[in-house]
């Protein structure tokens, strides 16, 4: 008796159709390179000339690289929604996010974000924002205020502080966080008059969501915006943290005495001669660095201070 012999693919009967039916239309364009190089250097030098013509950064570790450079684009965050084909959009999925009150001697206890893989909520290192004195007499703008801790920390001595956020999700804890003495606003500040931006977003509790486009971001909303001279209004004391957006600010005003300012570095362009240029005009203008000047040496190595 011949025993049972299992079917292969290709000797099964084509009734695939049946259980597609219904299922949405699908078909991926190819991928892959029209051509492929290889090229050989014989000395550093070669290989840095050859990273300027293609404006890309040659690292150590990397074997390859397209040109035009190509994004990458993130699917494991996006679903699609069960409409007709003509209407079918990708939805970004936010991560879970869960609001806790945690102890904290820098605001004496605030709301903050926390994900459901991490095992505390993120606090913002606050080192060098303390070394600014605050007097009652100073009104604080807080831009890219995440959840307030630096505002929450000024507003026990300041007369009034700002404090802008342009996440939706964020300003929510924000607003749990507020104080009297604080006004928040669900804006982005910008360099220029636009009245709405893209906001780009990261992965997580949001706190690298940034106007500024960057290959790690998971997709963009639309926010409201505001001009940065706008926001700081009477500002005597201004912290900025906005995730490569302060390159576009004209800084420094009349009315401010002090500037807390974190650098952030973008792929591709060269921020870190932009970040010198602003620490230079902040010392012609009569500033002086009060914490370490950032050097760029590693990633806690971006944020400074300055007063007049």
């Amino acid at each position: 008796m011949e025993k049972n012999k299992q079917k292969t693919l290709f000797e099964m009967k084509e009734v695939w159709q049946e259980e597609w039916e219904d299922m949405p239309e699908y078909s991926q364009e190819y991928q892959g390179a029209h051509r492929t190089i290889y090229l050989h250097f014989r000395n550093q030098t070669d290989v840095d000339e050859f990273s300027k013509l293609i404006n890309q950064k040659i690292y150590p570790k990397y074997k390859s690289y397209w040109f035009p450079k190509m994004e990458v684009k993130e699917v494991k965050n996006i679903r699609y929604v069960d409409k007709p084909a003509t209407e079918i959009k990708k939805i970004i999925i936010d991560e879970e996010l869960k609001p806790i009150y945690i102890e904290s001697k820098f605001t004496g206890g605030h709301y903050a974000l926390k994900t459901k893989k991490a095992t505390k909520a993120f606090e913002n290192p606050m080192g060098v924002n303390k070394s600014i004195e605050i007097k009652p007499t100073d009104i604080i703008a807080d831009i890219g205020g995440y959840i307030g801790e630096y505002s929450i920390w000024a507003s026990k001595i300041a007369k009034k502080v700002y404090t802008y956020e342009p996440t939706p999700n964020t300003f929510k804890i924000l607003k749990m966080n507020k104080k009297k003495n604080m006004e928040i606003y669900n804006y982005a500040v910008v360099g220029d008059d636009k009245k709405t931006v893209n906001l780009y977003i990261s992965q997580g509790i949001g706190a690298t969501n940034s106007i500024t486009k960057t290959i790690r971001k998971k997709g963009n909303i639309e926010v409201n915006a505001i001009k940065y001279e706008a926001a700081i209004k009477d500002a005597t004391v201004v912290k900025i943290d906005v995730e490569g957006a302060e390159y576009e600010y004209n800084i420094i005003q009349p009315q401010i005495r002090a500037i807390i300012l974190e650098f952030h570095p973008i792929p591709g362009k060269p921020w870190q001669e932009w970040a010198r240029n602003i620490m230079t005009d902040l010392e012609k203008n009569g500033f002086k660095p009060i914490a370490k000047k950032p050097e760029f040496k590693h990633g806690w190595d971006l944020t400074g201070s300055w007063a007049r």
